[in-house]
């Protein structure tokens, strides 16, 4: 179950949000630059479901903004753990050629919020 928030669709992305949305995009490749481009001109768009706290991810569209050249769906992913225990995957995702969303997808039963806290270590795996 997701706890209230007073956030609003447009507000700035919080740190801990900024941090893994970093690693997320910190591949070498082309396409992870571009991603990092976009995450520089982000903000927090609002809850992706009722049931979680999966969020949708809004870019400023610029003339000169580039376009990540990817098919849609999970772009990178990186391994949540908690103690040396491996909870779930944290994904991004693009649509459009745009930062789209983070979700969490535990290996379990969903603990109810998204694991973005000191309490928890990630690995990067990659791009998908």
């Amino acid at each position: 179950m997701r706890p209230q928030t007073n956030r609003s669709k447009g507000e700035e992305l919080s740190q801990a949000e900024r941090d893994i949305l970093s690693l997320l995009c910190s591949g070498t490749d082309t396409e992870s630059a571009k991603a990092r481009e976009q995450l520089a001109f982000s903000h927090w768009d609002g809850f992706q479901f009722d049931e979680c706290e999966c969020f949708l991810i809004a870019v400023t569209k610029a003339p000169g903004r580039k376009r990540i050249s990817h098919g849609g769906g999970p772009f990178s992913s990186v391994t949540v753990f908690q103690n040396e225990k491996a909870l779930g995957h944290l994904d991004l995702w693009v649509i459009d050629g745009y930062l789209y969303s983070l979700d969490y997808m535990p290996f379990e039963d969903d603990p109810g919020y998204m694991p973005l806290t000191n309490e928890y270590t990630f690995d990067f795996i990659g791009r998908q």
